[in-house]
């Protein structure tokens, strides 16, 4: 149990005094209490300034950066240094034992030193910022679809005695070709088989006519070769000449006065086109032609004038030559005696 201890019980005649010096505490002996100006560290063998020790204060918290683009991380803070740790307090002295024969005072329970404060903790370091989180870039569009092609046409119908598109995969040794001799394979205008052509194209031995309508033909060699002669026979009072039949045209004047009429049909204009007319006097002569029906320019310095035209042999059975030549298509000629009174009789 404690003992209380009076002011009364302070033994005043110890050595140290009956007066409490500055910082003096009580002890408790065997002969009663006294004050005592012993020092703390006498006592408890430590510094007096070290006795109670600061509790650091808690450092700051950091703030939290926002949400952003990703950058790189943030320096850590360093942490903040411990404080330093408080004392232990003073234990209380044991009191002193009574005298013989009488009960002794109980010492006074020592003063429990104060629990010293603690270090304060050092400030935590600022957080780095977190970086910005970098945009996600836009999604391209979807390309739209293509349209559907059209479907082929269906080939045409071959001619009659064999078929017209013939099946690649019919292509054999032993195809039908049967009527169609001298034919070409090609490939249909809709180019999903194959047809027969009974088309003459060039080879290096043509044996059948060529149409080349009008394409132009360029560098072309002739060796050997000949013109179509029109042999219209007796004009009567009016004849036509179909220049596109040929080139030269012989025919017989057998009336008093021959209209000529020149058709122009299949000419281009631009190109230059000719025919000869071989005109032959019939058994009676003196025949003429009256050219009127076409725009003919003569050559004035051989005497011919206006639509007259030249004169032409009078013998009976006499052949005369006229060459016309147009340069656009029929629509005015030029025309010359190219030869006079050849004696046909």
């Amino acid at each position: 149990m404690a003992t209380k201890i009076y002011v009364s019980q302070i033994d005043t005649a110890n050595s140290s005094g009956g007066q409490a010096p500055n910082g003096a505490i009580i002890l408790a002996s065997a002969n009663g209490a006294y004050w005592s100006n012993a020092s703390v560290r006498d006592l408890l063998g430590i510094n007096q300034n070290e006795i109670v020790g600061y509790t650091g204060s808690a450092g700051y918290q950091g703030s939290v950066g926002s949400v952003g683009y990703q950058g790189s991380g943030g320096i850590a803070g360093g942490a903040g240094a411990d404080g330093p740790q408080g004392a232990v307090g003073f234990t209380g002295s044991t009191g002193y034992t009574g005298s013989l024969g009488n009960t002794g005072y109980f010492g006074s329970v020592g003063y429990t030193g104060s629990v010293g404060y603690y270090g304060s903790q050092g400030a935590v370091g600022y957080s780095g910022s977190v970086g910005y989180t970098g945009s996600i870039g836009t999604v391209g569009y979807q390309g739209s679809s293509g349209n559907t092609g059209y479907l082929g046409s269906v080939g045409y119908q071959g001619s009659s005695g064999g078929p017209g598109v013939i099946a690649l995969n019919q292509l054999t040794d032993v195809p039908p070709y049967t009527g169609h001799a001298n034919y070409f394979l090609k490939v249909n205008s809709s180019a999903n088989g194959i047809a027969y052509d009974s088309n003459t194209y060039l080879t290096n031995s043509i044996s059948s006519n060529v149409n080349f309508n009008s394409v132009v033909a360029i560098s072309p060699t002739f060796m050997s070769y000949s013109e179509v002669v029109s042999n219209i026979g007796n004009s009567g009072s009016a004849v036509t000449v179909n220049v596109s039949a040929g080139n030269l045209a012989n025919l017989t004047l057998n009336a008093p006065i021959v209209a000529v009429t020149l058709n122009p049909a299949g000419l281009v204009s631009g190109r230059s086109s000719s025919i000869t007319l071989v005109v032959k006097q019939d058994s009676t002569g003196t025949r003429t032609i009256d050219w009127s029906n076409q725009t003919i320019y003569w050559p004035l310095g051989e005497g011919i004038y206006a639509s007259v035209g030249p004169t032409l042999s009078t013998t009976p059975g006499y052949t005369d030559w006229i060459t016309l030549m147009t340069f656009n298509a029929g629509a005015t000629w030029f025309g010359v005696m190219s030869a006079k009174g050849f004696p046909t009789t």
